[in-house]
């Protein structure tokens, strides 16, 4: 019997999966077309939170959207296999708590 915690969609500034939220995406922007900093600078101001390559996406989303493309036609050619079930298991199994913590606590 599935658990009903797992239809309850999670608020953005509680799910885990969310890196940049969009105040972080605006000083970003900020900060390379304005401030005129780098894009080596912001990751090095950003490297708690998010990636480099992270930063390019927020700034410039065709490089976000071509590098989806390329992920789906290398997935079609079965060449980049890497899912794992015991992996994804958990990783299902965390959230399913996370979310239940989250009720009791009354946020959800």
């Amino acid at each position: 019997m599935p658990y009903l915690i797992e239809k309850v969609k999670l608020p953005r500034e509680l799910d885990r999966r969310i890196k940049v939220t969009e105040s972080d995406k605006r000083d970003i922007d900020f900060l390379y077309r304005v401030e005129r900093k780098s894009i080596r600078e912001i990751a090095r101001i950003y490297e708690d939170v998010c990636s480099r390559r992270t930063i390019q996406f927020v700034l410039f989303p065709e490089k976000y959207e071509e590098s989806l493309k390329k992920h789906k036609l290398l997935m079609k050619r079965k060449r980049l296999v890497y899912y794992d079930k015991t992996k994804h298991a958990n990783a299902i199994k965390k959230t399913r708590h996370y979310k239940q913590s989250l009720r009791k606590q009354g946020k959800i």
